[in-house]
């Protein structure tokens, strides 16, 4: 459940492109939980399961990004930690941190998903290593009975709920006394999705509300998201939890969807990779961006 271009997560369940949910994926009834629009986000997902890895491998903005992410996740986990990743999709950063020697269990609600992880984590023979479940982030409470030193969920795969508080719980509830929680969430303001009005498209320009959510389009299926600022998230884990770092992504680089940028401007991108690097860590920017990294602390 990613949601790196198009602002969809990178979440699965199945569907058979006819309007009926397949039923090889159980979806739990929870009064606070929308099942339908957690399917509806699954079948996106499963769809582009088998070329999720071709549409972002290969574009520099996603990988810039990972860049960003993958240097917070290495300051914050501790020698000989073991890391949970929700919404981990084909499994490249599960991959990338178990090559770092790095213990992970990967979880994903798309079965495509977690094949495809599967395979990849077989292909670079890290076995050993990483372990994938089929799970969705409603139920990590039920995955296993370990507390690990980081949970992870990249791009923006939690706005897919309005009920983000809730799974933030469940979320500290899985890490060890001092463990972070590192998310990659999507924030109410996003300055390029801004610029958007200039030209006079407010379907994008206005997409993010706070507290409303927005339809998102994938492989032909509409769900809901929700964007949340950071300080939701602080407030939403008061008491279990503290924020210990706060940046921005995306900020003045431009967002994944922008392709080929980096060829028709490699000056200007020059540029605002450098500003990026001088100013999302500052308030107010660290606030802004496509997505926000919060690493949040649990209280020991």
């Amino acid at each position: 459940l990613q949601l790196v271009q198009g602002h969809a997560p990178r979440f699965a369940a199945t569907h058979n492109g006819m309007g009926d949910f397949n039923s090889n994926v159980v979806m739990k009834v929870n009064p606070e939980r929308d099942n339908r629009n957690e399917a509806i986000v699954a079948a996106a997902f499963n769809n582009q399961s088998s070329h999720f890895d071709d549409l972002y491998d290969s574009n520099y903005l996603v990988n810039y990004s990972r860049k960003i992410i993958r240097a917070e996740l290495l300051r914050q986990i501790p020698a000989n930690g073991e890391v949970l990743e929700i919404n981990s999709g084909t499994g490249t950063d599960a991959v990338f941190l178990a090559l770092m020697g790095i213990k992970v269990t990967a979880t994903d609600i798309s079965p495509n998903m977690v094949q495809a992880a599967e395979k990849k984590i077989k292909l670079h023979e890290l076995e050993n290593l990483v372990q994938v479940r089929q799970c969705s982030f409603w139920d990590i409470d039920k995955l296993d009975n370990k507390k690990y030193d980081v949970v992870y969920s990249n791009f923006g795969g939690l706005n897919c709920t309005d009920h983000l508080d809730q799974v933030l719980v469940k979320i500290i509830n899985k890490l060890k006394p001092d463990g972070k929680a590192i998310l990659v969430i999507m924030p109410v303001f996003c300055p390029w999705e801004r610029i958007r009005l200039l030209f006079g498209n407010t379907k994008i320009g206005l997409r993010r509300r706070r507290g409303k959510s927005t339809k998102a389009h994938i492989e032909g299926e509409y769900f809901d998201v929700w964007y949340y600022n950071p300080t939701y998230l602080v407030k939403a884990v008061k008491g279990k939890a503290r924020l210990v770092r706060l940046q921005s992504l995306s900020l003045f680089v431009p967002p994944s969807a922008y392709r080929n940028f980096d060829m028709k401007y490699p000056r200007l991108l020059s540029l605002l990779e450098k500003l990026d690097r001088i100013l999302t860590t500052q308030w107010p920017f660290r606030n802004w961006g496509d997505y926000t990294i919060l690493t949040l602390k649990k209280f020991s």
